[in-house]
């Protein structure tokens, strides 16, 4: 089975919606991936990106402290990016929702 960056790469031309549901140590590296192959006005998506609180950083008995901080550096990355709307919908462990603008 190929990894999920693989098959990405294996695939060509601009995605309309990318819907990110991977190992979360990988978020990060993920959005790096797709921004530039998500088509202006489509839809990136990624789960868990509230991490049950924890990116709050008030967690001090977090028993997966790198998984939480790699969940955050993509969460700012994602918020920070110029050519990109996005939120969290609050639901469950959090998704959010990034609209390529530009």
């Amino acid at each position: 089975m190929a990894s999920a960056f693989d098959a990405f790469n294996a695939t060509d031309g601009d995605f309309d919606i990318v819907y990110c549901d991977i190992d979360k140590h990988e978020y990060l590296q993920a959005f790096e991936l797709a921004r530039s192959r998500v088509r202006v006005g489509g839809l990136y998506m990624c789960d868990n990106m509230l991490w049950s609180g924890r990116v709050t950083g008030e967690d001090p008995d977090d028993s997966h402290p790198e998984l939480t901080r790699a969940i955050d550096e993509a969460n700012k990355l994602i918020a920070a990016e110029q050519d990109w709307r996005s939120f969290i919908l609050p639901i469950r462990d959090g998704v959010v929702c990034a609209t390529r603008v530009r």
